[in-house]
């Protein structure tokens, strides 16, 4: 179901913009994963910041968190002077850019 909703969401955007979104949420719904199996959180706040952002002049997708005072998604992904790194968004990236990848090719075969 949530796979349906997210391919009507993004049947408004452009093909590419769509096929960087599918591959984004892939990531992202990577990283909330992990967010959830390291316990980094008490509250789903961290959670439902995570999504993709489409660069259409650049033709990317940035993956990443809207809380940014405190910074506190960064502090977990690398650390402070006083608390030790516990990455949440490259472990994501590193462990599912092939799935990623696929999930744009399969988006472009569709809607092309």
């Amino acid at each position: 179901m949530q796979r349906k909703l997210d391919f009507i969401r993004v049947q408004q955007m452009g093909k590419a913009e769509a096929a960087l979104h599918a591959g984004g949420l892939v990531i992202s719904n990577a990283a909330k994963q992990i967010i959830t199996d390291k316990d980094l959180i008490f509250s789903g706040e961290m959670k439902r910041s995570v999504h993709p952002e489409v660069e259409s002049d650049e033709m990317a997708v940035r993956i990443g968190s809207d809380i940014t005072e405190p910074p506190y998604p960064s502090f977990l992904e690398f650390g402070t002077s006083k608390m030790s790194p516990k990455p949440w968004l490259r472990p994501a990236l590193d462990e599912n850019k092939t799935e990623a990848i696929n999930e744009i090719a399969s988006v472009l075969r569709i809607i092309v």
